[in-house]
């Protein structure tokens, strides 16, 4: 009953109602598309793993870190999914925040590298680096992901794709000095195509900034003792 001069109480919402606003706020992010994809490539990778371990007679105990590690990394796809659905949305509110851009595009682009979306996706966020530039032409990181770009195009764009990665890199490094990915990556560039000398000084610059560089320096079979020698040459104790 209604007592005049007292306010009405409201009627509290239902409880469905904040569980529907947070299973919809977990769709906007696609929280649930990237799980089940990463889930989907956990299985094949420890299917495929047992089966070599099987025929190659590794320990079981190899395969249980394996699978540990697989298992690891579904709250670390769950924690970037949301993140790069924050960034979604907050690009939507400020279409001119060209940092919101920029991480937006370096999610979806290095997420291929993750084997995480499909070519829709890394071009959704090419376009968004392309976006980032637009509005600041100082960004390092995408200046250094627009070149990750051009090496999913060197199938089809050849050398031409090489030689703007290159470009795009050292356009990284001018505007922060401190990006050691970028020195990574283009060293990466300069090995493939043969610059040793050049490869061997920006994997010497990056492991100066970031020491955890060396582990990508030995996957290329270069010792940190190594000396570049000109452009395209080194030698190694």
């Amino acid at each position: 009953m209604e007592i005049p001069g007292q306010p009405v109480p409201s009627t509290p919402p239902p409880a469905t109602t904040s569980s529907r606003d947070a299973w919809e706020r977990i769709k906007q992010h696609k929280v649930v598309q990237w799980t089940l994809a990463y889930l989907a490539l956990a299985y094949t990778l420890l299917h495929g793993a047992e089966l070599l371990g099987n025929s190659l007679g590794w320990s079981h105990g190899l395969l249980r870190v394996f699978t540990l590690l697989l298992i690891m990394g579904v709250p670390v796809v769950i924690i970037v999914s949301w993140y790069h659905g924050a960034r979604g949305i907050t690009v939507a509110k400020d279409p001119k925040f060209a940092r919101a851009w920029e991480v937006l595009g370096a999610v979806l682009v290095i997420g291929r590298s993750w084997d995480v979306g499909d070519q829709h996706d890394w071009q959704t966020g090419a376009d968004a680096i392309d976006t980032a530039l637009r509005l600041d032409p100082n960004l390092s990181l995408a200046y250094a992901v627009r070149a990750e770009v051009q090496g999913y195009l060197i199938p089809s764009r050849g050398a031409l794709a090489w030689e703007e990665a290159s470009d795009d890199l050292s356009r990284a490094i001018e505007h922060d000095g401190t990006n050691g990915t970028a020195y990574l990556w283009r060293g990466e560039n300069y090995a493939s195509l043969g610059y040793f000398g050049r490869a061997i000084q920006d994997y010497q610059r990056c492991l100066e900034i970031d020491p955890a560089c060396e582990v990508d320096w030995r996957k290329h079979g270069f010792p940190p003792q190594c000396k570049p020698i000109g452009d395209s040459d080194f030698e190694c104790p």
